[in-house]
């Protein structure tokens, strides 16, 4: 099996799209998904959908993943 590293963070900004983009912002930023979802006026399972998709389009999986990833990269939010 084949493991590939994650993508940096200027990588995964040009495989996103506006609103992954966005939505990995919010998250660099620390807001939960409820507040994600409020403040985009979308469901929770919306914005949970986004972040699977996200961390898939990344490289990486496992509960907590994307905060993790976030915050080994030099050039986030």
């Amino acid at each position: 099996m084949e493991h590939t590293k994650p993508l940096s963070y200027v990588q995964a900004l040009k495989r996103l799209s506006p609103r992954e983009c966005q939505i990995l912002d919010m998250v660099a930023q620390e807001k939960a998904n409820k507040e994600i979802a409020n403040q985009l006026h979308l469901s929770i399972r919306t914005i949970e959908s986004h972040r699977t998709k996200i961390c898939q389009r990344i490289g990486i999986n496992g509960r907590g993943a994307l905060e993790k990833w976030i915050r080994e990269q030099p050039n986030s939010a």
